[in-house]
């Protein structure tokens, strides 16, 4: 299973290459369907989180690659991040020890 998403995640890194692009999802049949703004970004060191706060604030849903990450920084950049998505209204989910998911499902 996880072998599963590790190349599920391999392939949307390869699609996005580390950029900024528009999806639409798929026809529904009540209403319009909308736009949702998806990002990529790396994590790694303290440093970055300013720049993860300011994409929060402009996408809707945010990938972010920890494997780079210093280890013994991970647990409280985590937490910052944590503390910064719910002051947007965001939730957090840890996918695997690589990624972290940051999304506004509910704004969508």
């Amino acid at each position: 299973m996880k072998r599963k998403f590790m190349r599920f995640f391999d392939r949307l890194t390869s699609a996005f290459n580390f950029g900024e692009r528009v999806y639409d999802p798929p026809q529904i049949k009540y209403g319009h369907p909308k736009s949702s703004k998806v990002s990529i970004t790396r994590l790694r060191s303290t440093e970055d989180l300013m720049g993860i706060r300011s994409k929060l604030e402009e996408v809707d849903v945010l990938f972010i690659d920890v494997s780079h990450a210093r280890k013994d920084q991970l647990s409280d950049n985590i937490v910052k991040i944590k503390n910064v998505a719910g002051h947007l209204g965001a939730k957090v989910y840890g996918v695997d020890p690589r990624w972290i998911v940051v999304s506004q499902f509910e704004k969508l």
